[in-house]
């Protein structure tokens, strides 16, 4: 109770420290994260998209790769985004890659699920260059199961990436749905796979929700 101020990354950040010490309410001001967006774009640039995509994951010009960058930890949810690929795959919809950047303690359980579908999803480990990962690949989806903000979902927006991720915790103070993205209940890999053939179906739409995401995000 010493402490003179706290800064909240999130509204849900700030919630979660009241619901545990409600005398701390009046000290506690929200500041959003932000992201460096020149420095990301300098960062992005590519001499050729589908020349990336051939070297670092080995997809063809007409295949649609999902990227998902996060720590592989169970809050992040990546099981349920490996869940969505099966029922996409089990739907006949072609031409798929999932794309895992980020290392952790259930690395080798999710390498283990994904078995069935190992031509189609790849684990990179951690990355340096994100950016230009971004730039490169067609649908960012984050399926956390807990998360204070999301950071990496500006980063997303910013790439220019129309985005799928959970509807909790501090996302959808990022992400208003159906405007700058897709919200879908956490842990529910149907709900994933159905907002990703929805993205696939309707490029229009796809554009749509990634212009107003990277709007949305220079205001940070």
């Amino acid at each position: 109770h010493r402490v003179r101020a706290i800064i909240a990354i999130s509204e849900a950040s700030k919630k979660t420290i009241i619901e545990q010490n409600p005398l701390l309410a009046s000290k506690i001001t929200v500041i959003h994260n932000g992201i460096d967006i020149e420095h990301m774009l300098q960062e992005a640039n590519l001499e050729s998209r589908n020349e990336y995509k051939r070297l670092h994951f080995n997809a063809l010009p007409n295949e649609k790769v999902i990227l998902c960058v996060a720590e592989l930890h169970k809050r992040k949810g990546q099981k349920y985004l490996i869940e969505a690929a099966k029922i996409l795959a089990g739907s006949g919809v072609p031409n798929l890659k999932i794309v895992f950047v980020g290392d952790g303690p259930e690395r080798k359980y999710y390498e283990k699920l994904a078995l069935p579908l190992k031509n189609n999803i790849l684990f990179l480990g951690r990355k340096k260059e994100i950016a230009k990962l971004m730039a490169s690949t067609d649908i960012f989806v984050l399926p956390s199961v807990r998360e204070a903000f999301g950071l990496v979902l500006l980063e997303a927006s910013a790439a220019g990436l129309p985005i799928i991720a959970s509807n909790i915790g501090g996302i959808s103070e990022i992400i208003n749905d159906g405007k700058t993205g897709i919200l879908v209940q956490p842990e529910n890999p149907q709900a994933l796979a159905e907002a990703i053939n929805k993205l696939l179906k309707n490029p229009a739409l796809a554009v749509s929700l990634a212009h107003e995401a990277k709007s949305r995000a220079e205001l940070y």
